[in-house]
């Protein structure tokens, strides 16, 4: 039994002998709060979890006074063709703003 037809890339997928489905890809996000980001192949049943990454360490900069602006990612929203990814900036420890143009990475996993 071997991975069929993967697709090897910066957005690719790889279908597993038992019918699990590992996909990934990467953007930039804007300065809205979400956005939707289309799988690179449609899940045939479900997509089950996204883990989404900041792909540099720009969001983690020093806003001064010795505090730093922490960039945080989530997903949600799952379908079989796309998901919302979600991105804001944590700037004082209580306050936290939409943020971009930042770029990401994601790992998505279904069946």
């Amino acid at each position: 039994n071997a991975v069929t037809n993967p697709r090897i890339s910066q957005h690719g997928y790889a279908k597993l002998p038992n019918g699990l489905v590992i996909q990934w890809g990467e953007g930039s996000a804007g300065e809205s709060l979400s956005w939707t980001i289309n799988f690179p192949t449609l899940f045939p049943n479900a997509c089950l979890a996204v883990n989404v990454n900041e792909r540099n360490a720009s969001g983690w900069g020093d806003i001064g006074g010795g505090n730093y602006a922490i960039t945080i990612y989530g997903a949600s929203n799952f379908t079989p063709s796309n998901f919302k990814v979600y991105c804001v900036q944590n700037t004082s420890g209580t306050n936290t703003v939409p943020v971009g143009p930042t770029a990401f990475s994601y790992i998505a996993v279904g069946y």
